[in-house]
């Protein structure tokens, strides 16, 4: 299984939770009042974990080459005008927990840059879209969601997003510090880890390790100083040996 393998049963397990979340709050008398056409939450930036990430470009290496040509165009150029800021080298460097994301996404949104995937107000991908927008929905006049960072937005009370589990599982798997990747920038991270996106570890194993950590509280490693390596953990699958060249 490789990273963005396990990206749909993340999805299908946020939806689940998103959706008993609304319908408790409905009980409630709050209401979800988000509805199609009302893109303000899209011009925020959203965290990706690294599996989201491949799945995501996997999604948009699949498209049809002029829709995907479209959809490159509309990340190239958001990416060019946060380069241009010098945003890039801090966006990447996202670590999972705190609340790091706060002052560089009231810096984006106030650009009014509006994700590659919005068309006409509306997500062209949101069968498939990341668990972060999964498990936002607000209760409040949508208005409020012109400035979501004043007071008054209320949003539907979810569980520690599974976007982190992905980073945790992820940081364990490869070795390296749990991190969060900015949603415009995932071709760039992509095509500078080629070889996290098709390297492949034991499928059931990976997933039942994947559960336990959803199912917990974070890891006590996840905790510490952001220098500190994750423990070792699940062996990837060896790759093949090359095949002897035949004899002329």
């Amino acid at each position: 299984m490789s990273l963005a393998e396990m990206v749909p049963s993340a999805l299908e397990l946020t939806s689940v939770l998103a959706g008993r979340a609304n319908q408790k709050s409905a009980r409630l008398g709050k209401p979800v009042s988000c509805c199609k056409g009302c893109g303000a939450c899209c011009r925020q930036l959203v965290p990706l974990s690294i599996p989201e990430v491949f799945y995501l470009m996997d999604r948009v290496d699949g498209q049809d080459p002029i829709r995907r040509a479209a959809t490159i165009s509309r990340f190239t150029a958001i990416d060019s005008t946060l380069d241009g800021r010098g945003m890039v080298e801090p966006l990447l460097d996202m670590r999972v927990g705190g609340d790091p994301f706060r002052s560089l996404n009231q810096a984006y949104f106030e650009m009014q840059m509006a994700c590659p995937f919005l068309i006409d107000e509306s997500c062209s991908i949101h069968p498939e879209r990341p668990v972060a927008c999964r498990e936002y929905s607000v209760t409040s006049d949508r208005r409020l969601c012109d400035n979501p960072f004043a007071a008054g937005i209320d949003k539907v009370p979810m569980p520690l997003p599974l976007s982190a589990s992905l980073s945790w599982l992820t940081s364990e798997l490869l070795g390296e510090p749990p991190i969060l990747v900015p949603l415009p920038l995932a071709p760039r991270f992509a095509a500078e880890h080629e070889e996290w996106r098709e390297q492949r570890w034991p499928g059931l194993e990976i997933f039942q390790h994947f559960m336990r950590i959803a199912g917990g509280p974070p890891p006590d490693w996840a905790m510490n100083t952001p220098n500190d390596p994750p423990p070792a953990g699940i062996s990837p699958v060896a790759s093949a040996p090359p095949a002897p060249p035949s004899e002329a």
